[in-house]
């Protein structure tokens, strides 16, 4: 269960969860998943993944990658609910059964539900420029080295900003879907609405394309963009 105020933008998904985020990120910037050849295709990729292991300086890099994706979640988390905490900290909640024990979330109030969708907004464009980077490092885009040179000049830093308008898109149609469930979940706490509250986050289907188009602007990738099935199952599983 979601902590008191929690949104799943901003949400780890697990342990592990991030790196079907970095792979998804890989396989939507490779020219290889714009036509779908079945077998063809997944041993494409298979030898792919197998050449991000093949150097030292490759293993570096994705180390590096997954380090900087774990920063760059702890600090969403950390910047949303502080602020949160400081604009809607004394609204009030509601406690519930959940299973063996008791759980406490924030009753939707027209504040909370502003507050939340604008703090949510806030941070994920306030961030963006990071998870630019991390996707270029991730896409080989950009070498591990030359990295830090992203941010020497007005004219690259500015290109980090690229398809943030995308993630607006996404990320306010996720929002939308969250607070639609939270009004659902407090009107009916006790029908076990978890049981089918998931389905409704089939209402952001739409947004999706969205991802991909924002990592094609973020790579600068101007080769075939069509949106294949493998990339529709690879952009399902970045957050």
């Amino acid at each position: 269960e979601r902590a008191s105020g929690e949104t799943e933008l901003f949400s780890s998904f697990g342990k592990f969860a991030v790196l079907f985020d970095l792979i998804g990120q890989k396989i939507i910037a490779s020219e290889k998943s714009a036509h779908f050849k079945g077998a063809q295709t997944f041993n494409d990729l298979f030898y792919g993944a197998v050449e991000q292991f093949s150097s030292v300086e490759a293993v570096l890099s994705n180390v590096v990658v997954v380090g900087l994706e774990y920063v760059a979640i702890h600090l969403e988390r950390d910047l949303f609910y502080g602020m949160l905490n400081v604009v809607a900290g004394n609204n009030p909640k509601y406690h519930y059964i959940c299973g063996d024990s008791i759980a406490t979330r924030d009753v939707p109030t027209l504040r909370y539900m502003v507050s939340k969708t604008i703090i949510g907004l806030s941070v994920s464009m306030l961030m963006y420029p990071l998870r630019t980077v991390i996707v270029r490092i991730n896409t080989n885009t950009v070498s591990l080295a030359s990295a830090p040179g992203l941010l020497t000049n007005f004219q690259s830093f500015s290109s980090l900003f690229r398809g943030i308008h995308y993630q607006f898109i996404y990320a306010s149609a996720l929002l939308l879907v969250y607070g639609i469930e939270d009004l659902v979940h407090y009107k009916y706490v006790n029908h076990n609405i978890d049981n089918y509250s998931p389905l409704l986050f089939l209402f952001a289907l739409p947004a999706v394309p969205y991802r991909a188009r924002q990592i094609f602007a973020q790579t600068g990738y101007t080769s075939d963009a069509r949106m294949s099935g493998l990339r529709w199952l690879a952009q399902l599983i970045v957050r």
